[in-house]
C-alpha cells in the first residue's frame, strides 16, 4: 500500500514514513476480515470512525494564510502537497517543497486530481534535505537552520504562563532536518525549542520531548513543557534570571512565580520540602458524582476482598464508570496508597480471579519519598509464587534503567548497580542461576533479561522481610496498621502535617 501511495501521488521516496503513517490510519478505519462488521478503530474506541477527512495522499493542498501572517495584496493561500493527518492534533499535515517545511493546518482547501510538479524550484535537488521525524542519533551541527518559525503557547518549582502575540496555531513545525539515510536521521528536539536558543546558557544535544536540560555539568537547568505551561528548576538563581530575561524576549509570557498548582496538582514548598496534593480535584471529583457526604474510611480495600465478574449482574452506565475510573486513575498521581483500589476497578483486574493473574507492583524512592510506581496486571499466568515475583522484578528492573539514564541526563550519576528490594528468596536465587531448570525454562524468554542485568552488576536483588516490603501497598489489601506503616515509607502524610 505505502509503494502504491507514493506511486500514485507522485511522491519521492523519502516520505515512506508519511505514506506509511497513513496507511495505518487508512487500514484502522477499513473493513476487514479479522473483526466481522465493523473497523478495527470501532472495535477498540466503540465508536464508528469518521472518514470524511480522506484524501488523495500527495494531492495539491493549499492552506488559509491567517491575516495577521500577510499583508493587504498577498495570496490568502499557500500551495502543499498532503501527507496525512498530524499525530499531535485534529489537523493536516502539509509539506511545501519549495521551502521544506512540514507544517498543520485545518483550514485547507485540496485539489485532488492534480500532484505536485517536482521538477519545478528546484525540488529535485532539494529532496535529500527533506525534515522528517526522528528518535535516532545523527549529526546535529545544523540544528535549527531549517525549521520553520512558530510562536508555542508554553511557561509555568518557578512556573511561567506563555501568552503568544500572534496567534500561529494552524502552522507548528513538526520536525527536524534529517538526511535521505536512515541511518543518518537527525534525534529531534523538543517542538518548542526548534527556533529558539537561550541565550547566555549552555545547551546540550540530548534533549528530548519531554525535559529540555541546560547547563555545564556544574549547573543545571531543567525545564518541562506541557501545552502553554512551562515548569522550571535548577541549581543556580543566576540561570533563572538569565532564562526568564531571554524568554521574555522571545514571548509575550506571565511570570507566575514559584508553582502552586499545575494540572490539578497543588504544590506547598516549604523549607520542609516540596509536597504535592490534590485536595481541590478530589472535591470536585466527590461534587461530580454526589459523593460528597459520603463516609470516611481509614483502608481504601477491605482485607481478603476479591472482585470476580458477575455476567448476570445489574448493568451500569458504561461512559459513567470510565469517568469515574479516569478521574480516579488521576488521583493516583499523588497518592500511591490508592494504587491497589484503583487497579481492582479499572481494566487491570489486580489478582484476577478470572484468568488468575497476579499483579506486578513496584516504587521506587529518591529521598523521602517515592518517584515512581506501578500496579499492574501481570500479561502471562504465572504458575508460582516464584515466578510471579520473578516477573514482577523483571519489569520494575526496566523502570529502574529508564529512571537511571533519566537522572544521567540530569548529571546525576550513580555509582554502583541499582537495588531492588525483594520478599521472595527463590526469587533472587532464579535471577542469579544463569541455568534453565523445571521450574524456570518455561517462563517466556524475555523475562530472563533479569539476569543479564544482575550479572552485568547492573541491578542487585536484596531480600527484604515481607513487612518492610513497600510494594506490597500496590498488590494487596492490608491490615491498618500495615497500609499505615507502608504508606508513611512512601512519603504519605496529611497536609495537616505539612501545613
Amino acid at each position: 500500500m505505502v509503494r502504491s501511495l507514493l506511486a500514485k501521488g507522485k511522491v519521492p521516496k523519502s516520505f515512506w514514513p508519511e505514506a506509511v503513517n497513513w496507511s495505518i490510519h487508512v487500514l484502522n478505519r477499513s473493513l476487514t476480515f479479522s473483526v466481522q462488521n465493523m473497523t478495527h478503530d470501532e472495535a477498540w474506541s466503540g465508536r464508528k470512525p469518521a472518514v470524511d477527512h480522506f484524501k488523495i495522499f500527495g494531492c495539491v493542498a493549499y492552506a488559509h494564510i491567517p491575516d495577521e501572517k500577510r499583508k493587504k495584496l498577498d495570496d490568502k493561500g499557500e500551495k502543499y502537497v498532503f501527507l496525512g493527518v498530524s499525530e499531535h492534533s485534529k489537523a493536516y499535515k502539509l509539506f511545501n517543497p519549495s521551502t521544506n517545511k512540514i507544517v498543520t493546518s485545518r483550514d485547507v482547501i485540496f485539489d485532488e486530481e492534480n500532484t505536485w510538479n517536482w521538477t519545478e524550484n528546484g525540488s529535485t535537488q532539494q529532496q535529500q534535505h527533506i525534515p522528517i521525524n526522528s528518535d535516532e542519533d545523527g549529526d546535529d551541527k545544523n540544528d535549527g537552520q531549517s525549521y520553520q518559525q512558530y510562536d508555542q503557547q508554553p511557561l509555568q518549582l518557578e512556573q511561567q504562563h506563555l501568552q503568544p502575540s500572534i496567534s500561529r496555531e494552524n502552522q507548528l513545525a513538526e520536525a527536524t532536518e534529517a538526511s535521505s539515510s536512515r541511518s543518518q536521521r537527525s534525534k529531534r528536539r523538543p517542538a518548542w525549542m526548534m527556533d529558539y536558543e537561550v541565550r547566555g546558557v549552555v545547551q546540550p544535544d540530548d534533549n528530548d520531548d519531554t525535559i529540555a536540560h541546560f547547563g555545564d555539568g556544574k549547573k543545571i537547568l531543567i525545564v518541562c513543557l506541557y501545552v502553554d505551561d512551562l515548569i522550571y528548576t535548577g541549581s543556580d538563581k543566576d540561570m533563572f534570571d538569565v532564562f526568564k530575561k531571554s524568554m521574555m524576549t522571545e514571548f509575550d509570557m506571565s511570570d507566575l512565580g514559584l508553582m502552586h498548582y499545575y494540572l490539578g496538582i497543588e504544590v506547598n514548598q516549604s523549607s520542609a520540602g516540596i509536597f504535592i496534593s490534590q485536595k481541590k480535584y478530589v472535591q470536585e471529583v466527590l461534587n461530580r458524582f454526589q459523593m460528597k457526604n459520603c463516609n470516611p474510611v481509614t483502608t481504601p480495600t477491605e482485607m481478603g476482598l476479591k472482585l470476580v465478574k458477575n455476567p448476570e449482574g445489574e448493568k451500569v452506565d458504561n461512559t459513567g464508570y470510565k469517568q469515574i475510573v479516569g478521574r480516579l486513575m488521576y488521583l493516583t498521581a499523588t497518592r500511591p496508597d490508592l494504587m491497589y483500589a484503583v487497579s481492582l476497578i479499572s481494566s487491570d483486574y489486580a489478582g484476577d480471579q478470572d484468568d488468575r493473574k497476579s499483579t506486578s507492583g513496584y516504587v521506587f524512592m529518591m529521598g523521602s519519598g517515592a518517584v515512581s510506581w506501578s500496579s499492574k496486571k501481570q500479561q502471562i499466568v504465572t504458575l508460582s509464587t516464584t515466578e510471579a515475583e520473578f516477573v514482577a522484578a523483571t519489569s520494575c528492573s526496566c523502570q529502574a534503567i529508564w529512571l537511571r539514564r533519566l537522572l544521567e541526563a540530569l548529571h546525576y550519576r550513580q555509582q554502583g548497580p541499582i537495588l531492588i528490594y525483594c520478599d521472595n528468596v527463590s526469587a533472587i536465587k532464579l535471577s542469579r542461576n544463569p541455568v534453565l531448570h523445571g521450574r524456570s525454562k518455561h517462563i517466556d524468554v524475555r523475562y530472563h533479561f533479569l539476569r543479564d542485568l544482575c550479572k552485568d552488576g547492573t541491578i542487585d536483588l536484596i531480600f527484604c522481610r515481607s513487612e518492610d516490603q513497600a510494594a506490597d501497598i500496590l498488590t494487596k489489601p492490608l491490615k491498618l496498621p500495615v497500609f499505615v506503616k507502608l504508606r508513611q515509607m512512601l512519603g504519605v502524610c496529611s497536609l495537616k502535617d505539612v501545613t
